[in-house]
């Protein structure tokens, strides 16, 4: 009686780590402005076009949720909706992406900023408090902080 005996072939092909398809982990978008900003409280100082020779002192205190696009800041007894500015262009274009400038309307006062990338402070700021414009600069201050 013939016996058949089957022979199974075990190939073993190198394969490189680093060649080999790797399970993508989705990344976290960039962070924005008003990721940047948190809930952080500046002291601030202005000097409008009036009194070029004088300066104010003020307090901003952001509000930014995590993962909002939009966020508020209060600002000398005021405060409203601020954005993000834009990033890109054309077909690129990712509107309240800005991971440093920012537009605010403050109840009246139109503001715009940078802020630093580790939230430290803000600067070229620019206001108009119809028909007076102001420039302002700020530096995180917790002594700011609003309470409630």
């Amino acid at each position: 009686m013939l016996h058949r005996l089957a022979f199974v072939a075990l190939v073993v092909v190198p394969v490189s780590l680093a060649s080999a398809p790797a399970f993508a982990v989705p990344k976290p978008p960039p962070p924005t402005c008003a990721d940047v900003l948190g809930t952080n409280a500046y002291s601030c100082t202005l000097i409008d076009e009036k009194n070029p020779d004088q300066s104010a002192q003020f307090c901003l205190q952001a509000s930014a949720p995590a993962g909002s696009e939009q966020f508020d800041l209060s600002f000398l007894n005021s405060s409203g909706i601020c954005v993000c500015n834009p990033t890109g262009s054309g077909k690129k274009l990712k509107f309240r992406a800005s991971p440093h400038a920012f537009v605010c309307n403050l109840g009246g006062v139109v503001l715009t900023g940078k802020v630093g990338a580790k939230g430290q402070k803000i600067t070229a700021g620019v206001g108009l408090s119809d028909p007076i414009s102001f420039v302002y600069s700020c530096q995180l201050d917790s002594a700011c902080a609003s309470t409630p």
